[in-house]
Formats: C-alpha cells, structure tokens, sequence
C-alpha cells in the first residue's frame, strides 16, 4: 500500500493585511488517508478544515485564512496518516504515538502589497453615475 498527500501548492505570497486563498489536498496513493493542519504562526492563521479524511484518489480543498498582522514567512505542515476503514474521526490516527505521521508543506510569504495609484489616462476615462449640481 502506497500513501501520499500532493498539494497542488508548495508556494504562495500573500498580503500581510490579510488575504485567503484555497489548497487542493490529493490522496494519490492505494489508501484512505486522515489528514491534520499544522502551522509555524497560530496567531494570524485560520483553516478550514483543520483535520479531515481523503478518499483515494479524492481531492479536499483546505482554505487558508491569514487576518492582519506583521509581515512574516510562514510554514504550513499539512500531516497525514492512512485512515482504516472503518475510521470516521480523522484524528483517530494520530492518536497511535508509535506511527510518526508524513507531511506536505507549504512555504507561505506574508508581504507588504502596494497599492497602485491610477494612471491619469484611468482616472480620465471614469464615468460617474452621480447627476451633477445644476
């Protein structure tokens, strides 16, 4: 039996005031596997799901949320194990402190974005909705 966990993900730059965006979690390998979300900054991030159970060859999408803070270079450690038939709660695998769990991570860089001011030609082009004051 074969198991492994890809993220269509290994990289992603978002912006430190604040920004989501969505991981696809695929089981490739011969078996069901649980997985566990980790990460090296708790205090800015928030997943959904936090842990969960992919069926071979099934793809879960795990959405990241990072909320204001300072800028930082994060790492996320999505852990898997297999998941037994008959296993419904995916942290039950975990519990056996005996298996030491695999792990997808995923490097996340929390930047300053700019914002761009717009061109004049842009700001010429605006149409406004509002009626001008006679």
């Amino acid at each position: 039996m074969t198991t492994a966990l890809v993220a269509d993900l290994m990289h992603k730059e978002i912006s430190a005031a604040g920004e989501s965006f969505e991981v696809n979690l695929t089981n490739t390998g011969s078996e069901r596997l649980s997985f566990k979300v980790k990460c090296s900054n708790n205090n800015f991030y928030k997943f959904k799901p936090v842990s969960g159970i992919v069926g071979v060859a099934q793809t879960r999408k795990l959405e990241v949320i990072r909320s204001y803070g300072p800028i930082s270079f994060d790492k996320i450690a999505v852990t898997f194990l297999p998941a037994p038939i008959g296993v419904y709660d995916p942290l039950e695998p975990f519990k056996n402190t005996e298996v030491k769990p695999d792990a997808v991570n995923i490097l996340v860089s929390a930047v300053e974005k700019r914002i761009e001011a717009p061109t004049s030609a842009e700001v010429a082009n605006q149409h406004s909705y509002v009626e001008t004051l006679r």
